[in-house]
């Protein structure tokens, strides 16, 4: 009799020591440490390690760009906070020198490698994209959404794109390579060549308010929509 007690009175003595065991482990996950709580909130960079965002330099906060890793594999990211930013010399300058020659070349790019697309010219300024190709394609219509569609995918939702399956208007654009934001009389000049390229298809309507070039409806361009740094550059 006693013999079979024992055993008993120990698995019992073993379950309990158990239990306590598992409500002090569950009780600690409860109530972390300083150390557990600053892991959890902490913010890591691409080497797996904590970034320290408590200090004063905050304007990029993860920035993969300022990194030496060119992996072309890896997807793009960037953190900013909005107060820093928005009180950021850095910030302004960098909206100031966007590149409209690179992004020229990126649509350009992505816009001969379409089907049927045997040449073609790209033009960026500070709000409007003008593309002139020269295309076999059967269906005009089809191609020039498709054109459309590849410019208003790569610049800010403001700007317009305007294009032209006319050949002669590549070299028409052309012209404009050499001229700037502040160059005179260039909303007119522009204006001029914008309106040789409505006579080509444009695109399908974006939505139930946006037709193909980007334009809400009832909106006039180059006057309801002027960009803040085109005005900005015509006043100084």
């Amino acid at each position: 009799m006693c013999k079979e007690v024992f055993p008993l009175r120990k698995t019992i003595k073993i379950l309990a020591a158990c239990s306590l065991v598992t409500a002090f482990t569950s009780a600690c996950s409860f109530d972390p440490t300083p150390e557990e709580r600053q892991a959890r909130s902490a913010i890591y960079g691409r080497d797996g390690q904590p970034m320290n965002t408590n200090t004063g330099h905050r304007y990029d906060m993860y920035d993969v760009r300022d990194s030496n890793d060119h992996d072309q594999t890896r997807f793009g990211y960037v953190r900013d906070q909005a107060e820093p930013v928005r009180n950021s010399q850095r910030y302004n300058e960098n909206i100031a020198a966007v590149d409209y020659g690179e992004i020229a070349n990126i649509i350009n790019k992505m816009v001969v490698q379409l089907p049927a697309i045997e040449d073609s010219a790209t033009l960026v300024t500070d709000e409007e994209v003008l593309i002139a190709y020269e295309t076999n394609s059967e269906d005009r219509k089809l191609t020039a959404d498709q054109v459309s569609k590849t410019g208003l995918s790569i610049v800010p939702r403001y700007y317009h794109v305007y294009i032209s399956d006319n050949p002669e208007m590549i070299h028409d654009i052309e012209r404009f390579r050499s001229l700037g934001v502040t160059s005179p009389r260039v909303d007119e000049i522009l204006e001029t060549t914008i309106k040789e390229m409505l006579k080509s298809p444009q695109g399908k309507q974006l939505n139930s308010g946006e037709n193909g070039n980007g334009e809400a409806d009832g909106e006039m361009n180059e006057e309801s929509d002027k960009s803040e740094f085109r005005k900005q550059m015509k006043n100084d």
